[in-house]
């Protein structure tokens, strides 16, 4: 029986799938390790700790601290201490990763522009719609 959750999960795993198997860095990492890449491309900028990452992407701090310390040790993160709280760390791009970030982009709105091919612009803002307000029920029962 299809629900509304399941629809949205298959669909998140679906593109998921699809930037993974289009960009070239498929051939290095693994879908884990991709998929936290991508946020912090996409956060590019701004200031993100391992806390921010366990709460976004919904993965416990060990899981976390295991993909961070294996792009660290491919060289595709860095860490840096906060100045004003030694026990935080920020999350840093570093070259390496960056040189992904266009790709990435790329693909982020060629898949865009795939997903929308057939919706009118009536149907795409009720999409938009319709997304604020899960977004906005999930908040009342999820603490961000």
């Amino acid at each position: 029986m299809k629900t509304m959750t399941w629809e949205i999960a298959y669909l998140n795993s679906r593109i998921r799938r699809y930037i993974f198997s289009v960009t070239t860095l498929n051939r290095v990492l693994n879908m884990s390790q991709m998929t936290l890449l991508v946020y912090l491309i996409r956060h590019d900028g701004e200031q993100v700790c391992q806390k921010d990452l366990e709460k976004e992407l919904g993965l416990k701090k060990a899981s976390i601290t295991g993909l961070i310390d294996r792009l660290t040790e491919k060289g595709y993160l860095s860490r840096e201490q906060a100045e004003d709280d030694r026990r935080k760390n920020y999350i840093r791009l570093t070259q390496k990763a960056l040189n992904y970030k266009e790709e990435i982009y790329a693909k982020f709105q060629e898949l865009d522009e795939m997903l929308k091919k057939d919706f009118t612009p009536e149907e795409m803002e009720m999409f938009h719609q319709i997304s604020e307000k899960m977004e906005r029920n999930l908040r009342t029962v999820v603490n961000d």
